[in-house]
């Protein structure tokens, strides 16, 4: 399957700029993922549309590439319907700042980056203005809430898409959708050696490192820190000498982690740079499912792939999944090549002993290397950020009567 690529991967030609000056583009993002991606695709869409100002809901990265931020997404970015309620207060207020400038700021364009729960709820508000959609990294339609495709279909005018199969899916619905490559394999590359990062964590190349990465979220960390240090207590009284590194994201303050961190007694560090130069100087990880099981695979890092979610929220989430596993990595391999303890079996005691069995057995964690590094080949190539914003300023050239007729 192609890149739905009829315009070059070079600048546009003469006249290009004159026509599409003075755009006006407004791009959410709700949470740290998003908003690395949106990113790089308002980079991408500078250097093609000098002239456009792009504006809306975002984090630091995307400050940083100079889009005006109305909203900032990490007070707004959560899991689960439950986990959901102790951010409404800062989503709704998020949300009617973006209400408002869709009228006040008229945008020729809304570009919607992935959180779809509230990305769907403010293209209902743009649609009745007029507002023509994009929506970059859709939801994941094909592994829950399959209805949310016949709310795309009404709602959004074109969709770009980083994963290959997504792109008939869509097609099918009678929707115009472009498979423009993940985005990651521009993104997931260390900058330091594996021997630079142990150098600055004071770890010696022959000893066993285990990274903890227990999510960006703070709800996330909440959850899914304390049994992973619980299990890093009763991995170290099997191997001493084994040494574990918590990975904080950014979005994740340093109090949130000294509760947890002051009580412990196994050989731990905190790693604060980027997660990609973890990653890679680690012989294993302890990672809570999400974009990070995919960057894990991309480096070959073997893993063990943990979750909890409050009751409610996985009872809501059984019901509405469609496919077997919840880490992407698994998901996009089309099996269960990392482990995943979920729910009531993300036990320290059973992440522990899994964890120990790949540290027993080498061999199995090559070939879980070698696994992991095949999804390379499934995701197209580099280049998607510019892929999508030459769709994007095809989409505005076009004009709105060249556009799909509302459905």
């Amino acid at each position: 399957m192609g890149f739905g690529g009829a315009l070059p991967l070079d600048s546009p030609g003469a006249g290009f700029y004159d026509r599409a000056m003075g755009n006006k583009v407004m791009m959410v993002a709700g949470e740290a993922s998003g908003d690395l991606h949106a990113a790089s695709l308002a980079r991408e869409l500078k250097s093609l549309l000098p002239q456009t100002e792009i504006l809306g809901m975002g984090g630091e990265r995307m400050a940083e590439v100079g889009v005006r931020l109305l909203a900032h997404c990490s007070s707004s970015s959560v899991v689960g319907s439950v986990e959901a309620v102790g951010m409404l207060g800062s989503l709704f207020r998020s949300f009617c700042v973006l209400r408002t400038a869709l009228a006040s700021e008229t945008p020729n364009l809304l570009v919607l980056i992935d959180f779809p729960d509230f990305n769907l709820l403010l293209a209902r508000v743009a649609k009745k203005r007029g507002i023509p959609i994009v929506y970059y990294i859709s939801p994941q339609i094909w592994a829950w809430r399959g209805g949310r495709l016949r709310t795309m279909r009404r709602l959004v005018d074109l969709v770009l898409v980083i994963l290959p199969f997504e792109e008939e899916i869509f097609r099918q619905a009678r929707m115009e959708a472009h498979f423009v490559g993940h985005p990651l394999l521009d993104l997931v590359k260390p900058s330091l050696s594996r021997e630079e990062v142990r150098s600055r964590l004071g770890i010696t190349r022959e000893r066993t490192l285990i990274g903890l990465m227990p999510g960006s979220r703070l709800m996330e960390v909440r959850r899914h820190l304390p049994l992973m240090l619980e299990s890093a207590d009763l991995l170290t009284q099997r191997h001493p000498k084994l040494c574990f590194v918590v990975s904080q994201a950014e979005t994740v303050e340093d109090a949130e982690l000294d509760g947890f961190l002051s009580q412990r007694h196994s050989k731990w560090r905190v790693w604060k740079g980027r997660p990609y130069d973890l990653m890679n100087a680690c012989d294993f990880l302890l990672v809570a499912s999400g974009t990070v099981t995919l960057e894990a695979g991309l480096l070959g890092i073997p893993m063990v792939i943990i979750y909890r979610l409050s009751w409610f929220s996985a009872l809501v989430g059984r019901r509405l999944m469609r496919v077997p596993n919840l880490g992407l990595i698994n998901l996009l391999l089309g099996r269960e090549v990392a482990p995943e303890l979920l729910q009531g079996r993300a036990d320290p005691r059973r992440i522990a002993q899994v964890i120990d069995g790949y540290l027993q057995e080498p061999e199995r964690r090559e070939a879980m290397r070698r696994d992991l590094l095949s999804v390379r080949s499934r995701l197209g190539e580099p280049g998607a950020s510019r892929r999508a914003a030459l769709h994007i300023v095809r989409f505005l050239e076009a004009g709105p009567h060249s556009r799909p007729e509302s459905r």
